[in-house]
């Protein structure tokens, strides 16, 4: 017998809404403590949100809805249109870069990354764009890898368990769009 299929409706969102929001409010204070009052802080609202919405919805399902990213797609295009964030070529190159390492590393793995995480990649790239979208895949992978390996030490998991992708990329993607310039311009020092 095959599992469910799960759909992202109001009453299932509605069920998850309570971890989204205290996520969202944790992300939120910090990019006040970060950035002050800003056009960008309320992007960063924004951002805290579908982040949000991304790390508990993979970590207990599994699963990153492509209606969720769809908006979030729209609302990273509305901002770059509204604000004049940067220039259009740059975002899309990061995009196309960070979604191609993930599908590249899907091939290799032969399947080990889902398609989500892909497609988050690419609207991720649009939202963080060079060199921010760098300094949150490394974050990402830094901290993926970090706790597999805790996982793996404690004996809770085999290496053919599978470990959500989603959270690590959505934490990597909120320090990014918090520190990534900083990340950025330190590690061109060394």
């Amino acid at each position: 017998m095959s599992e469910p299929e799960i759909k992202l409706t109001f009453p299932f969102f509605f069920r998850n809404l309570i971890w989204i929001l205290l996520f969202t409010a944790m992300g939120v204070l910090w990019a006040l403590y970060s950035e002050g009052i800003s056009a960008r802080m309320l992007q960063g609202c924004v951002l805290a949100f579908f982040l949000s919405g991304i790390a508990v919805l993979d970590y207990r399902y599994g699963l990153i809805f492509d209606r969720w990213l769809a908006v979030m797609l729209l609302c990273v295009i509305s901002f770059r249109l509204f604000f004049g964030e940067g220039e259009w070529l740059p975002a899309l190159i990061s995009a196309a870069g960070f979604s191609g390492l993930l599908l590249f590393l899907r091939s290799v793995s032969h399947g080990g990354m889902g398609g989500g995480d892909i497609k988050l990649a690419f609207v991720l790239g649009l939202w963080l764009s060079w060199p921010s979208v760098f300094v949150g895949a490394v974050v990402s992978f830094w901290i993926g890898g970090l706790a597999a390996l805790f996982l793996l030490m404690k004996k809770n998991q085999t290496m053919k368990a599978q470990i959500p992708f989603g959270p690590f990329l959505a934490l990597g993607a909120w320090i990014a769009f918090l520190y990534g310039n900083k990340a950025w311009a330190w590690l061109q020092g060394f």
